[in-house]
């Protein structure tokens, strides 16, 4: 499911928690965020903190 609000677009998807997932997020900068499940979140965090070190 996708909507607009105002400039953004907000996507519901179904995805599989990885590290390919994660690398896909990374090429998109800050113009993408992770919003919800708390647990996909956390991993996408985890994976960011562990890539800065």
């Amino acid at each position: 499911m996708m909507t607009s609000v105002e400039d953004r677009n907000i996507a519901t998807v179904k995805v599989q928690l990885s590290p390919t997932f994660c690398g896909w997020l990374f090429q998109f900068g800050n113009r993408m965020r992770v919003i919800s499940q708390d647990e996909v979140v956390k991993e996408y965090r985890a994976q960011l903190e562990e890539v800065l070190a």
